[in-house]
């Protein structure tokens, strides 16, 4: 990993995970604009994740006292980065589409961004600290869909 652009790093993960955090805090409030919204979070994504797979950026911050959190884009996170942000865009342009208007689009795709948000922490992470944070840590801080999804 490199120690340039760490904006882009923590960028990388940032757009969706706060682009869904919204979304889905919104939830049926969002309406129509949600599906616009989350495309266009999935499409800002895919454009950080090219530019991370190609300038392989690493970033770090302290998460509490003595331990770092690490992020960073090697050559085969870039895969899974590209993976991850590929896959997310099209599932929101199907669910765009998909999705009727009495349902609740905001909290889909709101937690669908959280979902590739963590996904990314998850695949960038440059040590144990960011992996266990991305993975849901022990379990206990895992998000619990089935209960956002009651409305």
């Amino acid at each position: 990993m490199s120690a340039h652009l760490p904006a882009l790093a923590w960028l990388l993960v940032a757009v969706p995970l706060a682009a869904g955090a919204g979304l889905a805090v919104a939830g049926r409030r969002a309406g129509r604009r949600a599906p616009a919204a989350g495309v266009g979070a999935a499409a800002v994504t895919l454009v950080l994740g090219g530019a991370a797979a190609a300038a392989h950026p690493s970033a770090a911050a302290p998460l509490v006292a003595g331990i770092p959190a690490a992020l960073g884009v090697d050559g085969l996170s870039a895969v899974m980065v590209l993976t991850v942000t590929v896959v997310t865009l099209a599932v929101l342009v199907f669910a765009a589409g998909d999705i009727g208007a009495g349902e609740n689009r905001g909290r889909f795709f709101g937690l669908m961004l959280l979902f590739a948000g963590a996904m990314l922490v998850t695949v960038t992470a440059g040590d144990a600290a960011a992996a266990a944070d991305g993975l849901g840590g022990d379990g206990r801080h895992q998000l619990r869909a089935d209960r956002l999804l009651v409305a």
